[in-house]
């Protein structure tokens, strides 16, 4: 059977950069579902005009009903990836509805809004990457709280929220480049090349 790799963008959507990044890592002869907050194509200069357009598209509530649909749409064995919103929507997903038997790992980058569910659990093994810290709230302790899931590992990076989104002001090219190389090897292991 197919196996499906399914991408959740931030709240930058699927840009230029996002697609190609997806690509990159895409195993031979999987299929790639790519799902953003927004219908269309978008192009943001900064986070503050991304995050009012991703509060304007419906926000975390919406993005899970994009998000949910993406997965039911294929019968395909998954694997999911997420970034910020995108990541901390899958978590959500992932740990109010049983997805075993269709998606076998998760991974989230900076999932900021995470916060709001460290009390839920991912019915699937899950590893979220944090940037070193956040504005809004204490990362060691969110980190302490996700810990105490068995299907949740956690590893705390030195880098900035939004490290491997080249719109970002937290970009940053070397944390993309190992990132992606990790990415990369987890799923060429997975399937088998």
């Amino acid at each position: 059977m197919v196996h499906q790799l399914v991408v959740c963008s931030d709240i930058f959507g699927q840009t230029a950069s996002f697609k190609q990044w997806c690509n990159q890592v895409l195993p031979a002869d999987w299929q790639l579902t790519i799902v953003s907050p927004y219908i269309s194509s978008v192009n943001f200069t900064d986070e503050a005009l991304a995050y009012s357009a991703f509060q304007r598209a419906g926000g975390i509530e919406k993005y899970a009903m994009r998000i949910s649909a993406a997965l039911a749409a294929s019968l395909a064995t998954k694997t999911v990836i997420g970034f910020s919103a995108g990541a901390a929507t899958l978590y959500k997903l992932l740990s109010e509805k049983d997805y075993s038997q269709s998606i076998d790992r998760f991974y989230g980058f900076y999932p900021g809004q995470i916060r709001f569910f460290t009390k839920l659990k991912p019915c699937i093994p899950s590893q979220l990457y944090f940037p070193h810290k956040e504005p809004n709230f204490n990362i060691d302790t969110v980190i302490e709280e996700l810990a105490l899931h068995d299907n949740v590992k956690c590893q705390k990076t030195e880098f900035e929220h939004g490290f491997m989104n080249l719109a970002s002001r937290g970009y940053n090219k070397d944390a993309e480049s190992t990132f992606t190389q990790e990415i990369k090897q987890i799923l060429s292991l997975q399937a088998g090349i």
